[in-house]
């Protein structure tokens, strides 16, 4: 009866805490969706599919140890935390490139998440734009 009772109020109010960025999110230029998840208090994205179905290793990595690996299930966001209104201090692997990037996230709205990224210095970086999927 305790953990019965326990389950239940696990499944009432951890869904009230979770923050409203995790979910599934596609890039916009519509190549790949993304999970976003928190775990141990960062922020982890991974890929749930790519447009281009003929790829499916991550054959543009600079690393030729890593090009064997899948794409689906790839962690591409990776070490945000958050920080206000952000989530600052992580990673972008862009996998169509081969490239890491540092970067900011922040949602506008309940559906929009901007991503700036950059190497080195942010004012030299670009924004995406990624649209929530329900």
């Amino acid at each position: 009866m305790k953990t019965l009772l326990l389950g239940l109020l696990a499944a009432v109010i951890l869904p009230l805490h979770a923050d409203p960025i995790e979910g599934l999110w596609k890039k916009d230029d519509g190549q790949a969706t993304i999970r976003l998840t928190i775990e141990n208090g960062k922020l982890t994205g991974r890929l749930t599919s790519v447009a281009d179905k003929s790829r499916t290793t991550d054959t543009h990595n600079p690393d030729a140890s890593k090009r064997s690996r899948k794409l689906i299930g790839l962690t591409i966001v990776q070490g945000f935390w958050k920080d206000g209104d952000k989530w600052t201090g992580g990673t972008v692997y862009d996998s169509s490139r081969g490239k890491t990037y540092q970067g900011n996230i922040w949602l506008e709205g309940a559906d929009t998440l901007k991503m700036r990224g950059y190497l080195g210095v942010s004012a030299l970086g670009r924004t995406a734009t990624w649209k929530r999927i329900p």
